[in-house]
């Protein structure tokens, strides 16, 4: 029987991290304050954490989708 997992779905700019618009590198990259240590009390009382977000800057050419990727995964270990 598989068993299920409850989960947070948050957006990501604007509500993960400061949006300036088309953020796809870290050194552009800000958490909001209280961001990480909210979402490491969520992954500690047992949620799984998505993030959810709609990058039209890779449609538009603004950056490719293994910029985006790399940031992404940064994002995840630093909320690790």
């Amino acid at each position: 029987m598989t068993q299920s997992v409850p989960a947070i779905f948050l957006d990501r700019d604007g509500t993960i991290n400061v949006d300036h618009g088309y953020v796809h590198e870290i050194d552009n990259f800000h958490f909001i304050d209280g961001v990480i240590d909210a979402c490491r009390e969520l992954k500690k009382m047992g949620f799984a954490l998505v993030m959810v977000t709609n990058q039209s800057g890779i449609a538009r050419g603004k950056f490719s989708e293994d910029q985006f990727m790399y940031l992404t995964e940064w994002m995840d270990w630093s909320l690790a």
